[in-house]
């Protein structure tokens, strides 16, 4: 099993071609696909991130704002 907690992004990196190396030609060929993958499958996922999260919880914490009385 594969950690999937982003801490753990390396460790998949580093056993990725441990797993898949039989399906490549050479072991860089491997160390290469699961670099390429994460950059693919996981990074823009966390840029998307930092991009969307501060947006959305702008608008739900302007939402839940209480007014003040005087």
């Amino acid at each position: 099993m594969l950690p999937i907690t982003p801490g753990a992004s390396g460790l998949a990196e580093m056993l990725f071609p441990a797993f898949l190396g039989e399906y490549f030609a050479l072991p860089q060929l491997a160390n290469a696909a699961s670099v390429l993958w994460r950059l693919i499958s996981y990074y823009p996922y966390l840029v998307l991130g930092f991009v969307v999260f501060p947006v959305w919880m702008k608008r739900i914490l302007k939402k839940t704002k209480p007014t003040s009385v005087e």
